[in-house]
């Protein structure tokens, strides 16, 4: 009997482990975003296409990538996805850090539309939250990322 619940629930964590957030692909801050649509300098932001989970992407080197395994943002941002958990408009992620295995926290994303996101919260250890201040995310409503499909 054990046998066979260990076996159910193994199946349910390696389905719900590889199944598609609604958050992954590439995300820039809207500023770039802006900046990159209007055309007003195509040197300065040259894009290159990144693959996740099948997908094809926009990237550019100010960026957030979320993937089935990591969340990485800025050089200092590397984290590996633990799980995560959806709720309403919200996923929260618990990470650790791909620079300090014994870091652990959460980063709590918010859902404004399909391809429009902000982060709302992040917590953790000391260290944790001192790498999450030193990545490239900024976090607040205001600060909305947007996620870039190539055509």
């Amino acid at each position: 009997m054990k046998k066979n619940i260990f076996i159910i629930l193994s199946m349910i964590f390696v389905i719900y482990g590889h199944a598609e957030s609604p958050t992954h692909g590439v995300w820039i801050g809207k500023d770039l975003y802006e900046f990159w649509k209007s055309g007003a300098d195509d040197e300065v932001i040259v894009p290159m296409s990144i693959t996740i989970d099948e997908r094809e992407y926009i990237g550019f080197y100010h960026q957030t990538q979320i993937s089935n395994e990591y969340l990485r943002a800025g050089d200092s941002g590397q984290w590996r996805i633990i799980f995560y958990e959806e709720k309403d408009n919200k996923i929260t992620y618990h990470l650790n850090s791909m620079n300090d295995n014994a870091l652990e926290g959460t980063i709590t994303i918010v859902l404004v539309h399909e391809n429009a996101i902000y982060f709302d919260t992040f917590c953790g250890d000391d260290m944790f939250v001192q790498e999450v201040r030193h990545s490239s995310l900024q976090f607040g409503e205001e600060y909305l990322y947007y996620r870039v499909i190539s055509p």
